[in-house]
C-alpha cells in the first residue's frame, strides 16, 4: 500500500487507523476483490489482531 487515504481510515478507533498506518508502503498479498474493483487485503498488527481492509486500486503499487 503506498498510502492509507483518509476514506479509509475515517472514523475508525485510533488503533485500527495506527495498524493501517504502519502497513503503509509494506508488501502484503491482495486477498480478493469486490464488486466495486476494491482490493482486498489481510494483516496482524503489532498485537497480532488480524485485519481485513478494502482499498481502491490507486492507492497500491503492484511489485513485480
Amino acid at each position: 500500500m503506498v498510502t492509507a487515504p483518509d476514506e479509509l481510515t475515517s472514523g475508525l478507533p485510533a488503533s485500527d487507523q495506527s495498524a493501517i498506518q504502519a502497513v503503509v508502503g509494506k508488501e502484503l498479498r491482495v486477498e480478493g476483490f469486490d464488486t466495486y474493483g476494491h482490493v482486498e487485503l489481510m494483516f496482524r498488527d503489532k498485537y497480532d489482531i488480524i485485519h481485513c481492509i478494502w482499498i481502491r486500486p490507486i492507492f497500491l503499487e503492484l511489485l513485480p
